[in-house]
């Protein structure tokens, strides 16, 4: 009995030291990459739309339905042009509305999905989850990270305004 009550002593112990790895800030710096300072890494995203999306989620905590993300066309555009490094305006747009095409999303997945799997490729899957944008079927797409831990620049954090 004395075994027992160690080994349960001792179990307890042990999983109440236990703590899940802590989760690092995540700063998005002026020139628009995105770091994790606490783990002393940048997760690089490939491609210029699959950042648009990522630092677009970061600004809603409260997610957005895929549905209506046409809705945030021209801040999704805002985001493009600080992001992007091209000079053509009308192929950004058009990218843009690509992307957020009500009758085909395939290309909004895909950056959601390549976003995604940036965090994969450097985090354990129980830390890159709370980094990731949530896409489940019928409910808001969202970034669970705590808004605490994010850092924007300047004009990520101000609400944009639309610009034709």
């Amino acid at each position: 009995i004395l075994h027992e009550m160690l080994a349960k002593d001792t179990l307890k112990e042990l999983y109440e030291g236990y703590s899940s790895p802590k989760l690092s800030r995540l700063e998005i710096s002026e020139d628009m990459k995105i770091h994790l300072p606490d783990y002393n890494m940048e997760i690089d995203m490939k491609r210029a739309l699959c950042k648009v999306f990522y630092i677009f989620f970061l600004r809603h905590p409260e997610g957005i339905r895929l549905k209506e993300i046409a809705d945030h066309r021209e801040e999704l555009f805002n985001i493009y042009k600080n992001v992007s490094n091209r000079t053509d305006l009308d192929k950004m747009k058009a990218s843009i509305d690509a992307a957020i095409n009500p009758e085909d999303n395939s290309m909004m997945s895909q950056c959601i999905s390549l976003a995604n799997k940036a965090f994969r490729d450097k985090l354990a899957h129980t830390l890159a989850d709370s980094y990731e944008i949530t896409n489940e079927r019928g409910k808001c797409s969202m970034i669970k990270l705590d808004r605490s831990l994010v850092t924007l620049p300047p004009f990520l954090k101000e609400k944009m305004k639309a610009e034709g």
